[in-house]
């Protein structure tokens, strides 16, 4: 982002990465960019040998990809701002985007707690209670009376389903 308004005001390559080396917002990327300085003034590499060697030490793909659009758009043509800007406003579009779909499945996650977790042992409990009268209720061996549903429910049930839904909760938040 920061890049894109240098570039566009027809800046030097030697400039901009100049510019983003004393850019404290990422420590990492500005140490990376003092290191593409270092190769070419003291290296005597020329900007996109180093720029091709930085691509090389960084593993993240993010930073791969951005640098090496630059270098080949800076290889084929001076308009290299709006190469860049067209790659940010996909990566944008794509955070975004996968935002969106985490919000959805948050929220279908935390629709199947309040049923699972909240209103099904409730309804059950009033079940047992409203059906009580009519003669006992039998789950296998066991006779259910409206208090030993109403244990179960609060210190067997809940406390499962509880869990398996933070769970799911935390693995879905731990995608973003």
């Amino acid at each position: 982002m920061t890049a894109i308004p240098l570039l566009a005001s027809n800046a030097t390559l030697i400039d901009v990465i100049n510019t983003l080396a004393l850019v404290k917002r990422d420590p990492e990327i500005a140490r990376e960019f003092r290191i593409i300085l270092r190769d070419v003034r003291e290296g005597g590499l020329d900007v996109v040998s180093a720029i091709r060697r930085s691509i090389e030490r960084v593993p993240s793909q993010v930073y791969a990809d951005i640098m090496g659009l630059l270098v080949e758009s800076y290889r084929v043509s001076s308009n290299v701002a709006d190469v860049l800007f067209l790659k940010l406003d996909y990566l944008i579009r794509n955070r975004f985007n996968r935002l969106r779909s985490t919000t959805q499945t948050l929220s279908f996650l935390l629709e199947i707690y309040l049923v699972m977790v909240l209103l099904l042992p409730i309804l059950l409990v009033l079940m047992v209670i409203t059906l009580s009268p009519l003669g006992p209720i039998y789950l296998g061996p066991l006779q259910l009376d409206p208090t030993l549903v109403l244990i179960i429910t609060l210190l067997i049930y809940a406390p499962i389903m509880g869990y398996v839904s933070y769970i799911l909760i935390d693995s879905t938040m731990s995608s973003i």
